[in-house]
Parts: structure tokens; sequence; C-alpha cells
């Protein structure tokens, strides 16, 4: 049967990004059906965000990127703790079960398929006064 995407992350992303470093998070997604969409979502204090990375013309199997966006460039603000995933969906909706009915979705545009998620990436964004206290505060511990 049909299974959901695989979705792979590769990130040697540190704990602590600053907010205009490009994050350059490799990602790669799977399916045996084809991969509609991938989007990166990401949860900033409670609150889940999602933005669209990828969505082929033509259904793909097997399709990879690089997150090339900064924290600033995702509406992120210094100090901000950060959990990140990407998620790819296939095109292929759950099968009903006998007699229920298709849900219909509020928006048209949401996905249709099956999901599958990367493992979370977790980070703090900092800024550069952040990192300017942290460099005096660890020199401190030196003397």
């Amino acid at each position: 049967g049909d299974q959901p995407p695989v979705v792979t992350v590769d990130s040697t992303i540190q704990n602590k990004v600053p907010l205009n470093r490009v994050l350059g998070i490799r990602w790669a997604a799977k399916d045996d059906y084809g991969i509609e969409r991938v989007v990166l979502e990401f949860e900033v204090n409670g609150e889940l965000k999602s933005q669209v990375l990828k969505r082929p013309v033509e259904l793909s199997q097997s399709i990879s990127g690089r997150i090339m966006n900064s924290p600033s460039r995702l509406g992120l603000k210094s100090g901000d703790k950060v959990k990140l995933r990407v998620v790819a969906y296939d095109n292929q909706p759950e099968p009903l079960m006998d007699g229920e009915a298709p849900v219909s979705n509020p928006d048209p545009d949401a996905p249709i398929g099956k999901r599958g998620e990367s493992g979370l990436i977790e980070f703090t964004v900092i800024g550069p006064k952040l990192r300017a206290k942290q460099l005096i505060e660890s020199n401190k511990e030196f003397k």
C-alpha cells in the first residue's frame, strides 16, 4: 500500500544560530507515488508556522533541496527558541473507510496526501548583542 513520504534532514546546525546566518539545512523527501509538496514547519514560542519549500510542477518520487533562509527571513527574533522540521505530503489521500464521507477542507490549497516528517531540529536564535554578551561571559570563566 501507499506509505507516507520519508523525509530526511542533514543538519550540522549549532544550537545557537545568529539571526542573519543562512540555515543551510539540506533536506530530501522520497515517496513511492510522488511528492506533492514539501513544507518547512517551525514552532516558535508555542506557535506553529509553515512555509512551502518546494512544490514540484510534476509529481516526483524524490526531491531534495536546502533551506537557504536565515532566522530573520523566517520572521524570527533574537532569543526565539525554535523547533523546526521538514514535512512532505504525497498526492494519495488517506483511503476512506466504508461509509465515511470525504472531509471537505476549508482551505482548497491544503495538502490532501499523507504526511511524512523529518526529525526535529531545535535551536535558539541569537542576535549580535546576545553573542557579544556570551563571549564576555565565557571569557570570564578562563580567568
